[in-house]
């Protein structure tokens, strides 16, 4: 499942939606979040895909280990 701005879309449609996102805009930084439960390859694709859309600026957010 992918949330772009609060909102589900299909893998097939990341490319074209982040495209229309940052449309005109000059800074083009995103944060990904993924569950760890979420194959290291989908997050590879999905990065490969931000990439094509123009995104320059990728930001991985991450949570604290829980002691």
């Amino acid at each position: 499942e992918l949330v772009l701005n609060e909102k589900k879309i299909g893998i097939s449609d990341l490319k074209q939606a982040l495209g229309l996102l940052f449309s005109g805009k000059a800074e083009k930084e995103l944060f990904l979040k993924a569950d760890k439960d979420v194959p290291y390859g989908f997050v590879v694709k999905c990065m490969g895909l931000i990439r094509e859309a123009g995104i320059n600026k990728i930001n991985i957010v991450t949570k604290p280990e829980e002691e």
